[in-house]
Parts: structure tokens; sequence; C-alpha cells
């Protein structure tokens, strides 16, 4: 969450109106400057979320003929404007969209967030009682963090240089391209492409990696919660299978109800964990898949759009749209993983518990 105080996203000005939120006093980052910079920092991710939003439309209107031809640029065949060409414009303002959504989201719930540190430490207390055990689980996923992290910037990086190369490939020169004002084409919009250049870089592909690792938040939290389930479930049939031919004296009985209540407990802990998982993410995590299935029909649509046929292009194209299409799958094996456990696993086990006990 460094990378968020940095941009002061999440910077508390005033009084914390959240009670239900448990928020270290030093975990608290007043000030007016750092809120003032975050809130300018979402309003310019906004104004060109809203220019790609604008092309996008714009587009459908040029379809539609709903403006007549001496409005638009005067170069422009509103006939090329059917249904796989307004989508092949859906990518940039897919992934203009998903950065500051995710962003606006966590300055809202910035006060949850500044308490999902101390929240997560008090969970790791409850489910990993064995200090050895907790100590392997942190250094485990930390590691995974520092290594989802790098892969995720690695991808969207080389993403954005083969995507600027692709696009420098039109030009005959750099200077050509970094001067050239079509970049906002058929917008009536004439900037020049090297002040887009600026305005991309600060207010897409910062948000963007941002929003990334809001996202591996998301999976490292979610990897934690099925370790600790799979940490209960091992402790629990261990138990089972020491007294699975029964109780051979009374004193062997006497501790099962009290470590029954302990599984409770932190079965619980569990079931509260996902749950503030759920209140922090849900929002985070619709924008995230529906902007990566946007950047993936958008990508598709322009293969089938590609005019010129050339084979690099086609190539960058089906890469851009594996990439989301990765986002959208491989990167949520551990949310749908730990819901599966949470929903069918646990509840089961619990059963045959309650039954050989009873």
């Amino acid at each position: 969450m460094f990378s968020l105080k940095c941009f002061g996203l999440l910077t508390t000005y005033g009084k914390v109106g959240d009670a239900r939120s448990v928020v270290l006093k030093e975990e608290q980052s007043k000030g007016l400057l750092p809120f003032c910079f975050a809130v300018l920092f979402l309003v310019g991710c906004f104004a060109l979320t809203f220019i790609h939003g604008a092309l996008v439309l714009y587009q459908i209107l040029l379809a539609v003929s709903v403006f007549p031809s001496s409005f638009g640029p005067s170069d422009i065949d509103v006939d090329d404007y059917d249904l796989v060409g307004i989508l092949s414009n859906l990518p940039f303002f897919g992934i203009h969209f998903r950065g500051f959504v995710v962003l606006l989201v966590v300055f809202l719930n910035r006060e949850k967030w500044l308490a999902l540190k101390t929240n997560c430490w008090m969970f790791f207390l409850k489910v990993f009682q064995d200090e050895r055990t907790r100590e392997k689980v942190v250094d485990k996923w930390r590691r995974r963090s520092l290594g989802v992290s790098a892969l995720t910037l690695v991808i969207h990086v080389c993403w954005e240089v083969g995507d600027w190369t692709e696009y420098n490939s039109r030009f005959p020169s750099v200077a050509a391209m970094l001067n050239d004002t079509s970049v906002l084409e058929p917008l009536p919009v004439k900037i020049r492409t090297w002040q887009y250049t600026i305005l991309y870089f600060l207010f897409c592909f910062v948000p963007f990696v941002l929003a990334q690792q809001v996202f591996t938040v998301l999976l490292i939290l979610s990897g934690v919660g099925a370790d600790a389930i799979k940490n209960l479930n091992k402790e629990v049939k261990l138990v089972l299978k020491s007294h699975q031919n029964g109780f051979e004296n009374i004193e062997e009985l006497v501790p099962i109800p009290v470590k029954v209540a302990l599984w409770e407990e932190r079965y619980m802990a569990i079931l509260e964990f996902v749950k503030l998982l759920n209140e922090l993410f849900n929002w985070i995590f619709f924008a995230i898949y529906g902007s990566d299935f946007v950047a993936v029909l958008g990508f598709g649509a322009r293969v089938i759009n590609n005019v010129s046929r050339r084979l690099t292009k086609i190539l960058f194209l089906l890469c851009s749209a594996a990439v989301y299409l990765t986002y959208e799958t491989c990167f949520v094996v551990w949310p749908i993983h730990l819901h599966e456990e949470v929903g069918l696993n646990l509840q089961r086990l619990f059963f045959h518990i309650r039954f050989y006990v009873s």
C-alpha cells in the first residue's frame, strides 16, 4: 500500500467518519496537500477516461449518421464505422476505465484500507496460532506478492512498449510520430502525440500499474485465506484420524469440545476475513473483470477489422488479447479457490466433526 500512499489515495483529511474501521493512529496520513494531490490525480484520470469514452461514443454517432458530414472531420467516411469498427476502439477505454475506477473505489474507502493491515494481522493471530506456522505463511506470501507485483509490472511495460512500437510503425520517423496531431481521431481534437504521451503516462499508465497493485493485494489475501482453511482442515483431520477407532477412556474425550470450540472460532475468523475482502474488493473486482473483458473484445475486433494484414500487427493484437484474457482467468484462481473452500469444504468438515463428537 506504499505506492497508494505516495499518491495520497490513502490520505484521511479531517475527522475519520467510519467508526467501524479499526484504524491505528500512526496509520493515518492526514494532510490537506496529499489529499488535494489525490483529488487532482483522480480528476486527471477521469478526464482522460472521459476522452476515450467520448471517442467511442463519437464513433457510434458517426455510424448512425447523427452528425452531419460538415461537423466531423472531412476525411472520414462514416460508412467505415460499423459495429466491428466501433468495438475496435474499446480496448483503450477499458484500460483507462480500469485504472480510474479502481483507484476511485480505493480513495472512497481509504479509511477501511488503512485498517486493512491491522485487520489482516489480527486475522493471522487468530487462524495461525502457532508462531512458526504463522511466520512461514507470512514469508511465503510476501515472496509471492513481490513476484506477482513484478510479473504484472513487467507484462504491462512490455505491452506498452509493443503498443507504442506498433503505433510508431505507421510513421516514417519518430519525430513525425511525436508531432502528429491525429492521435485522437475521429474526435475533432488536435493534440500532438508527445503531449498526449505525457498525459497518457500520468493518467493511464500509472493508474493502471497502481490498480494492478490493488489487484495483487486481493490475490495475495485470497491465497492467505485459502492457506488458513487448508491449515485448519489439516489439523482437524489429524485429530479425527487419531480417534477414528473411538476413545479408550473419558480423559481423551474431555479436550474434544474445547478443540471444536477453537476450530469454530477460527472458522468464524475466516468467514469474517472473507466478508472483509468482499466489502473492499467487490466493486474493484467487478471493474477489473469488466474492463479486461472489454479490452479482450476490442482487441478481437481489431484483429477482424485489421486492413493492413501485417503479420506483426496481427501477432501484437493477438498477444494483447491473450494478456487481458490471462488477467481475467489465470489471475483470479486464488479468489475463486477461496470462495469454493469456504462454501463447501469447511461446512462439510464441520458437519463430520459434529456428527463424530455427538
